[in-house]
């Protein structure tokens, strides 16, 4: 059985509404909900899997405020996804907490103008032309709608609420004292990634004469064809999606092989398709239709 480890730490809101150390059920249900999907979500992220990792409540409730603790189990050759999120310090780290919490109150809900990844890091330019280092994993995390849509259940909306002025994160981890503090004023850090604005599509249809150099009669996939007169950088053959049924079933039917049209000059419905998600593009290709 592989050796696992437990990281723990505290949530802890603060305000007059807890005074009596007590919250409304269907809030201390959504907190629940939200940080066992942000940290499950983050696991997927970094680790490839939902299911490497067991979240628990502990029963000892925080006296003052309203707190309650949080173990997560994991093993110890994956990824620690507490650390990433932010609520304890990375072990071996020389100072901060880190991780997503910290990143999102850097960024101050500024948008991100582009993401560039180097080896082992990435680096986020917002909107004013201010450059942020960190941790590739951890830039993935905050690209991640889902996460985005958690960590605004379990910061944000209970901040938006009269009588909540503070929530924290406090680490048990033994030589970790750190601790994370929000307020009201970073609140707006927080907000939750809108799929409306996080991706945008363009399709661009001409049509034009191409030249197969690769075909693949049984899926969409697996289709290349030459760039006659490629720029510096760019590949002397473009992969290509066919979408263009019939024409696949005619070759099908005709019992043509894929090699057998290389060569030859086919005029078609060539798409250029591009697509931004968070102001960075990418651009594929797709024959609609063969002529």
């Amino acid at each position: 059985m592989n050796e696992q480890t437990k990281t723990s730490f505290k949530v802890i809101l603060d305000g007059e509404t807890y005074n009596d150390h007590e919250i409304q059920i269907f809030t201390f249900a959504k907190s629940l909900k939200a940080i066992g999907e942000l940290l499950y979500e983050t696991s997927a992220e970094i680790n490839g899997s939902r299911d490497v990792i067991d979240v628990k409540v502990n029963a000892d409730f925080i006296p003052g405020s309203f707190g309650f603790v949080i173990d997560v189990f994991q093993n110890l050759e994956i990824k620690n996804v507490v650390e990433a999120v932010g609520f304890v310090k990375a072990v071996g780290a020389a100072s901060g907490v880190g991780g997503l919490l910290s990143l999102m109150k850097s960024l101050k809900g500024k948008d991100v103008e582009s993401y560039t990844n180097t080896d082992g890091s990435a680096t986020i330019e917002t909107e004013d032309g201010n450059k942020v280092i960190y941790k590739k994993e951890v830039v993935s995390l905050i690209k991640n709608t889902n996460i985005r849509k958690s960590m605004d259940s379990l910061v944000r909306e209970p901040l938006l609420e009269k009588g909540t002025n503070n929530f924290k994160i406090e680490s048990l981890q033994q030589d970790d004292n750190s601790e994370i503090l929000i307020t009201k004023e970073d609140i707006h850090s927080f907000v939750k990634l809108k799929t409306s604005d996080y991706t945008d599509e363009k399709t661009i249809p001409e049509d034009k004469t191409i030249i197969f150099v690769a075909a693949n009669i049984n899926s969409s996939v697996g289709w290349k064809i030459d760039n006659k007169a490629p720029k510096k950088g760019e590949k002397k053959e473009i992969p290509i999606k066919m979408t263009d049924k019939e024409f696949i079933l005619k070759l099908k039917e005709q019992n043509i092989e894929a090699a057998h049209i290389f060569g030859k000059p086919f005029k078609v419905r060539f798409l250029t398709i591009k697509k931004t998600v968070n102001k960075k593009t990418t651009t594929t290709f797709e024959i609609s239709k063969v002529y």
